[in-house]
């Protein structure tokens, strides 16, 4: 028998996700720790960038 659908919820995550990860590591690596995550004002954002005007 299978697990409930509240059991099968719990295991389902849509922050901090394996891959999510990869990548955030690898873009810290290459040296670009100024991103957001998860933006409210950005449909479907996971990793957003900002500009800056080179001041």
């Amino acid at each position: 028998m299978g697990m409930s659908r509240s059991e099968n919820m719990r295991h389902i995550r849509s922050k901090d996700t394996y891959p999510e990860l990869v990548v955030r590591r690898t873009l810290r690596q290459l040296g670009y720790p100024g991103y957001r995550l998860h933006r409210k004002d950005l449909p479907g954002s996971q990793i957003s960038f900002s500009l800056v005007d080179g001041k």
